[in-house]
């Protein structure tokens, strides 16, 4: 009797084993094709954003998407295919029949090899542990996109961190009926090519880039950005004015403080700031000092140091106007040696209105240097509570602006101005250190050029939180935690479990 009892619990428990797996796999089958997930972070980093989305609906004819990886990869890029189809496959679903998605392994043949290499996809060496031993191989990591007769092209892709930015990016510069073009002109000897090359690489994934020379009249651009760090001339000033005076959009890096590579500071005796006055928008003389700041190297004879340094200020959320769709979703920025921001809205009156919007501020707690400047590290004073303040690092500004040069009477049709006192925050050296810096410069470029379109998906995952640093308080209770309360539980414990079995001996 009670084996048969036995028998029927087990094929009862078979029987709903296989009635759950069924059911799960009916279920998997109806929903296979349908865009439905849920993703629990709080970026939504493994959602499409609505932008994203908005370009898919709006594609009018089939974009063709090849994905060239080598089947042969190593286990951490295996991962990272598994993850590009995955985000393509949403894409294909969302773009409703224009999207098709081809995996193609560029080594099975040497004439897909060659096609390959001859789209601007490079071959990658890879480290892959095959039988007992590491081997260094050859593979592909690259996707190409077209579109009638155009193509676009992401030659490695090593990680999805952006990956949604990347490939929206580029369906949007393809299909798009006319592209935008984003123009340079810069004081002095620096150069887009020789000082800028991260920024130049980034700009040329959505935009034309032109770039001109003093001599040169500014146009044929939809954002114009002026990086002055020296001297900008007269006459270079005279044809970025005449651009305003169009309508035309315009960024300006402008160091308030020239700062030479032994550690020496100089007020910038640039005309830039005094068209910028005209305009409502004073970047100060002075270098800006916080709290919240990155490490920095320095040296003395052989021996290379890293300090926290107050000069490389570091901007964390809290310091980003929520208000503005370039920098909401920011959580860092590193402004090196950076100058304050100030307004003076009695520039703006009912006929011609101009509105001011800090775009990014320091924490309260920061402070400045005035006319006589000390950069070495281990000389800065810290001063008292009563002389910190909170700066604005970076202004928006949007209305009609008199003019500074010419005919003063005359103002500019509406148009967006945004000011930061700093032009090295995008320099080759922290552009790559500082990744975020990158973000904060494209979302401007994106809203002068483009609107809100782009700023939302490059803006996910870019995160920077750091652990807050405990008060001596703090530091003295976790201390007495670990030394002494966990071993008068354990002890605690012991005694207890003791006591009970003895009770238990007892009975």
């Amino acid at each position: 009797m009670a084996t048969e009892k036995r028998t029927g619990v087990r094929v009862s428990s078979w029987t709903m084993g296989a009635l759950f797996v069924g059911v799960i796999v009916l279920i998997n089958g109806l929903v296979w094709n349908l865009p439905i997930r849920y993703d629990f972070t709080e970026e939504k980093l493994y959602t499409l954003s609505p932008a994203t989305r908005k370009v898919l609906s709006n594609l009018d004819d089939l974009v063709t998407v090849k994905v060239f990886f080598s089947k042969k990869l190593p286990p951490d890029l295996m991962v990272v295919r598994d993850e590009v189809r995955d985000i393509l496959e949403e894409y294909r679903t969302f773009a409703r029949g224009n999207l098709r998605v081809e995996f193609i392994d560029p080594q099975k043949d040497p004439k897909t090899e060659s096609y390959v290499v001859r789209l601007g996809i490079p071959p990658v060496q890879m480290n892959v542990f095959e039988k007992d031993k590491l081997e260094v191989v050859k593979g592909y990591l690259g996707i190409a996109f077209f579109y009638a007769d155009k193509k676009e092209v992401i030659p490695v892709v090593q990680d999805v961190s952006n990956l949604e930015y990347e490939i929206t990016s580029r369906i949007l510069k393809l299909t798009s009926p006319e592209q935008k073009t984003v123009g340079f002109i810069f004081a002095g000897k620096h150069s887009l090519e020789d000082d800028y090359t991260t920024v130049k690489q980034e700009v040329e994934k959505q935009y034309e880039v032109k770039t001109f020379t003093p001599d040169q009249k500014i146009e044929g651009v939809d954002v114009l950005v002026v990086v002055d760090g020296d001297t900008m001339s007269q006459k270079a000033l005279g044809h970025i004015e005449d651009y305003i005076q169009t309508g035309g959009n315009t960024i300006f890096l402008v160091d308030g403080v020239y700062v030479t590579e032994d550690l020496r500071a100089f007020p910038s005796q640039t005309q830039t700031l005094k068209m910028l006055k005209t305009y409502g928008i004073r970047v100060n003389k002075n270098l800006v000092l916080d709290v919240s700041n990155e490490i920095a190297p320095f040296q003395r004879g052989f021996i290379r140091f890293f300090v926290q340094y107050p000069f490389w200020v570091k901007i964390l959320k809290p310091g980003f106007n929520a208000q503005l769709p370039p920098v909401r979703r920011l959580e860092s920025l590193v402004l090196p040696w950076a100058s304050s921001v100030d307004v003076d809205t009695t520039v703006s009156d009912s006929a011609h209105p101009v509105e001011f919007q800090p775009l990014v501020q320091t924490t309260p707690k920061a402070w400045d240097q005035k006319s006589f400047f000390i950069l070495d590290p281990q000389s800065i004073r810290i001063p008292k509570k009563e002389e910190r303040k909170q700066f604005t690092m970076a202004v928006l500004a949007h209305g009609s602006f008199r003019r500074h040069f010419g005919d003063t009477t005359a103002y500019s049709p509406k148009t967006l101005l945004a000011v930061v006192g700093n032009t090295r925050f995008l320099t080759d050296m922290f552009a790559g250190s500082f990744p975020e810096n990158i973000t904060f410069f494209m979302n401007l470029v994106d809203y002068f050029g483009l609107g809100e379109e782009l700023i939302a998906i490059r803006s996910k995952g870019v995160t920077d939180r750091p652990l807050k640093p405990l008060t001596e308080a703090q530091k003295t209770l976790f201390k007495f935690i670990n030394i002494y309360a966990l071993p008068i539980l354990i002890a605690l414990i012991g005694v207890i479990v003791y006591i009970q079995r003895r009770r238990e001996e007892a009975e």
